[in-house]
């Protein structure tokens, strides 16, 4: 109990950001699984050592929740079946779902990214966001965006 005190203390103070798990198909919140992003990654450093190898998913992870609540998305962590997608967002009645990912440096890498979104037959965007240098277009209808582009992208 007290560790759930000292998250939601954080939380109320914007230290962190508590981001529901949700189903993809109706949006109805799970009541376990929650996760967490950081307001400002150097507090996080601060706690825990930092290690560009293996924090700079979370790092992007991170980046791409902050910027959706950011433009005033309601953000979960989407899940259906056995799957999970990174972020499923709606504003305005519209849904966006999106997967991040490091880079697609080879076809299985690609794979993993883009299944997920591509199980879910409704026709809201989907976006895997990497840090490539180059954007490799889209795959049956999931659009690839470098993390450049999706912080500089224009909401309709």
């Amino acid at each position: 109990q007290s560790i759930l005190n000292y998250i939601r203390t954080l939380a109320s103070a914007f230290f962190i950001y508590r981001i529901q798990r949700a189903d993809v198909l109706g949006l109805k919140i799970f009541e376990v699984g929650d996760k967490y992003y950081f307001e400002d990654w150097g507090i996080r450093n601060a706690i825990y050592r930092f290690d560009l190898f293996t924090d700079i998913g979370k790092i992007m992870e991170n980046i791409v929740c902050i910027e959706l609540l950011r433009r005033g998305y309601n953000v979960y962590v989407g899940k259906f079946g056995g799957r999970e997608v990174d972020f499923a967002c709606e504003k305005n009645g519209i849904r966006t779902y999106i997967q991040v990912a490091y880079m697609l440096g080879s076809e299985g890498t690609a794979e993993r990214e883009f299944t997920p979104l591509l199980a879910i037959k409704d026709n809201y965007p989907k976006f895997v966001v990497t840090m490539d240098k180059l954007n490799l277009g889209q795959r049956q209808g999931v659009q690839h965006l470098t993390l450049r582009e999706f912080l500089l992208k224009k909401e309709n």
